[in-house]
């Protein structure tokens, strides 16, 4: 199983959910613990994680934390190799890198956008 993160933002008429990053990034649940532990997420799966805003500043919070500590995280690694360090920090980076697309092309409407983890 795995964790797939997109960025939606509510239309203000219908009250839906719109995708506007549907594909951000996707990594085993093996690795749940460590992201938890690297980044202070709740990390709720199949919900609105909040504002991509504050995720994002999470997410680089948590590849500050595994650049620097990776043996405080080696504890968290699967043990059958789906999981790593390395595999998160591809994760983490792949978030950043959405977010950074989607503050330009919605510089505006940003603080609309939350980070839905499926």
């Amino acid at each position: 199983m795995s964790y797939d993160i997109s960025f939606r933002m509510k239309n203000n008429i219908s009250g839906e959910w719109i995708y506007v990053a549907p594909e951000v990034a996707n990594i085993t649940w093996n690795l749940r613990e460590m992201i938890v532990k690297s980044t202070g997420l709740t990390w709720r799966n199949e919900a609105d994680n909040g504002n991509v805003v504050d995720f994002t500043n999470a997410i680089k919070h948590g590849l500050e934390e595994l650049n620097k500590y990776p043996e405080k995280y080696t504890k968290y690694e699967s043990p059958n190799g789906w999981g790593t360090i390395e595999g998160c920090r591809r994760f983490f980076s792949n978030i950043i890198d959405a977010y950074e697309e989607t503050a330009k092309r919605y510089p505006k409407s940003l603080k609309r956008v939350h980070v839905w983890i499926d």
